[in-house]
């Protein structure tokens, strides 16, 4: 909590945003449980609506991948740590999986 919340100082985060909302990149397969965790740290420190979105759907929308159309893109995003692999289409993620390398 006290490195997100560093994070949040550094980019000038004031208690004039109490209440905003923020949207978490998690990696594909995340339990409930890992969620809410985030959940309550992003609650700690005041931020009042929380969005998750899996890894490869923001990578995918950050390199404008087109997504409107039926046919499915392999996405597959590495870093931090983590590497994602998913396949997505009009609805989001179709399957994608997850592992600790990178």
């Amino acid at each position: 909590m006290e490195m997100l919340f560093g994070f949040l100082t550094k980019v000038g985060y004031t208690s004039k945003l109490l209440g905003c909302s923020a949207i978490f990149g998690v990696p594909c397969g995340w339990t409930s449980d890992m969620l809410d965790k985030y959940r309550r740290v992003a609650n700690a420190i005041g931020i009042g609506k929380v969005y998750f979105a899996e890894k490869p759907m923001l990578s995918a929308l950050g390199q404008r991948i087109a997504l409107a159309d039926s046919s499915a893109r392999l996405v597959i995003d590495m870093g931090g740590g983590t590497t994602s692999v998913s396949a997505l289409s009009l609805s989001g993620v179709i399957a994608g999986l997850s592992i600790n390398y990178g």
